[in-house]
């Protein structure tokens, strides 16, 4: 069984709006040891399905972000770490109330 990645949320700020779309660009370093992702998430919070119903499972594969609903929840603090599954890059229910920067290791 593979190792679950480890995720650390660095740096996070508002949107002007809430009515942002959401936002998810990817990069990878020359060392291809690095990511860096951001999109538009509810940072500091608890994320329930309840109250947004929907989130985002996305992979990148020959430049396609896949999205698929799920009944999640999941806290994000910035500073903190938690732990992502195998069998996809990162699982996250999101908001539109603000953005984060996370540095996938």
């Amino acid at each position: 069984m593979k190792e679950l990645k480890t995720l650390e949320v660095v740096a996070w700020r508002e949107l002007l709006s809430i009515q942002a779309k959401m936002i998810i660009s990817r990069k990878v370093y020359e060392d291809q040891q690095t990511t860096l992702v951001m999109f538009a998430a509810g940072a500091g919070e608890e994320i329930s399905s309840e109250k947004y119903a929907k989130t985002v499972v996305y992979s990148v594969l020959d430049g396609v972000i896949e999205c698929e609903m799920e009944q999640t929840t999941v806290q994000i603090l910035a500073g903190s770490y938690f732990k992502i599954p195998p069998d996809c890059e990162h699982r996250l229910q999101f908001s539109q109330d603000c953005r984060f920067l996370m540095l996938i290791k």
